[in-house]
């Protein structure tokens, strides 16, 4: 990871992204944060971005974020990309299917700022 880190938020609802930009950004003021609106736009985009984790809304149009990470997963350089899926948690089984999409983790929203800090600590290891 570099010493600051870029992160990729991909939501489709502004006011979801705009809560998760800003609680990264007062973790790590000098970071580089993206948003894109649904999978699809990461996809075409995470090849340019390069980021150090990815957020993934798992509930969008064009393409849900199962089917991003997954596609995301066949791309040789993000076969270890830390992908954290992000979810209202009202799906049953919801998590496996993250984990089985090639998720690295999950997290329900609204998000638990404490929930949060254990996921950057576990995996932006410098």
């Amino acid at each position: 990871m570099n010493a600051t880190p870029a992160f990729l938020i991909v939501e489709d609802i502004p006011v979801n992204a705009m809560l998760l930009r800003k609680l990264l950004s007062l973790r790590y003021p000098d970071a580089e944060i993206h948003v894109a609106e649904n999978g699809k736009v990461a996809l075409d985009t995470v090849s340019d971005l390069q980021p150090d984790i990815v957020f993934m809304d798992i509930q969008m149009p064009v393409m849900n974020g199962l089917e991003a990470t997954a596609e995301i997963r066949q791309l040789p350089a993000f076969t270890h990309l830390p992908i954290v899926g992000l979810s209202a948690g009202i799906m049953p089984d919801e998590k496996e299917a993250c984990m089985r999409a090639g998720m690295t983790d999950y997290m329900i929203k609204p998000i638990d700022v404490e929930n949060l800090d254990q996921i950057l600590k576990t995996h932006l290891r410098a």
